[in-house]
C-alpha cells in the first residue's frame, strides 16, 4: 500500500499519467512558441522585402524628379537663346557704355565677383583677349558691388572693358544665371548664348564657327 492508502502500482501510474500530462504541455508551449518565432521571423522577412521595395520605388522617384528638374532647368536656360538670336543687341536697353566692335566680333561677358564659376572661367577670358584676332570682351557685372569688381579685375589681371548692368540689360536678355557669355558680330546681331563657364578654346570654336 501507499502513503495515501493506494496501491503502489496505482500510485505509480497516476505519476506516470501526470508526468506525461506535464510532457504534453511543455511540448505544446514548445510548439507555440516555435510557431511564435517562425511567425516573427516571416514577418520580418516581409518588412524587408517591402522596405527594399520602397527604398526603390523611392530612388526612382528621385530620379525622375532630378531628371525633371534637370529638364526643367534646361528649358529655361535655352528659353532666352530662342528669343534673342539675330536680334539687335541695343534692343535690349545695356548701358550707354557698352562698346560693339564694329570690325570683329564682341563677346558680351556677365559675371560677378561672388560667383565661382565666374572666378573659375575669368583666366581662360583673359588669354582668349589676349590672343584673338578676330573678337574682343567686354565684362558686365550684374548685381555686384564696385568694390568688389575691382578687386576681382585686380586678382585675375583682367584687361579688357568691364562696365556695370543697369538692371535692366541683363533681365531684357532673359539671364537668370552666371555666367552667361553672348557673342555679337560687328553689326550688332546676337549670333550665340553660352550658359555656363567658358574657356579659351570654346570661345575660339564658336567665333570660326561663325565666320565660316
Amino acid at each position: 500500500m501507499g502513503e495515501n492508502g493506494k496501491p503502489k502500482k496505482e500510485k505509480e501510474e497516476e505519476i506516470l499519467k501526470l508526468y506525461e500530462l506535464g510532457k504534453g504541455k511543455i511540448h505544446q508551449a514548445e510548439s507555440k512558441q516555435e510557431k511564435f518565432l517562425k511567425f516573427m521571423n516571416e514577418i520580418n522577412k516581409e518588412r524587408e522585402v517591402l522596405k527594399a521595395k520602397q527604398s526603390t520605388a523611392q530612388r526612382i522617384v528621385k530620379v525622375f524628379a532630378l531628371l525633371f528638374v534637370i529638364g526643367i532647368g534646361i528649358a529655361i536656360m535655352y528659353l532666352p537663346e530662342k528669343n534673342i538670336l539675330g536680334k539687335n543687341i541695343f534692343d535690349f536697353s545695356p548701358p550707354p557704355n557698352l562698346y560693339i566692335d564694329m570690325e570683329k566680333f564682341t563677346v558680351i561677358n556677365f559675371f560677378a565677383s561672388w560667383c565661382d564659376p565666374c572666378r573659375e572661367e575669368a583666366p581662360e577670358l583673359v588669354k582668349f583677349y589676349q590672343n584673338s584676332s578676330s573678337a574682343t570682351i567686354v565684362g558686365v557685372a550684374v548685381e555686384d558691388k564696385k568694390d568688389d569688381v575691382e578687386k576681382f579685375i585686380k586678382e585675375y589681371g583682367i584687361n579688357f572693358p568691364v562696365i556695370f548692368d543697369n538692371g535692366v540689360f541683363s533681365k531684357k536678355l532673359g539671364i537668370s544665371g552666371l555666367p552667361t557669355t553672348i557673342i555679337v558680330s560687328p553689326d550688332y546681331k546676337i549670333k550665340k548664348v553660352i550658359f555656363g563657364p567658358v574657356t579659351q578654346q570654346t570661345l575660339e570654336r564658336f567665333i570660326s564657327e561663325l565666320t565660316k
